[in-house]
């Protein structure tokens, strides 16, 4: 089951109440291009070791920081829709 999981390219976790540190689960799937995770009402989310993701999908949650991106450097698409984010970080 891992293995197959680890040649995943599309994960929609959208509407599923899921807790900031259950996003740990996604961590190294190297072939992820597609994440959703909408709708979960997550108030934080950190990223890492996903660098074949190119669209994330944060919309409907209870953000109010940007999230912490690391080993995302194929990041075409990034929806951060209905939140609460004040401050953006430089994006340069």
């Amino acid at each position: 089951f891992a293995s197959a999981l680890a040649k995943l390219q599309s994960l929609d976790l959208g509407e599923n109440d899921l807790q900031p540190d259950s996003l740990q689960a996604v961590r190294g799937m190297t072939a992820l291009e597609l994440l959703s995770l909408d709708g979960n009402g997550l108030t934080r989310a950190a990223l890492a070791d996903l660098p074949s993701l190119r669209q994330l999908d944060l919309r409907k949650n209870r953000l109010a920081h940007f999230p912490q991106l690391e080993a995302v450097s194929a990041l075409a698409d990034l929806s951060l829709r209905s939140n609460t984010i004040g401050d953006l970080p430089s994006l340069a």
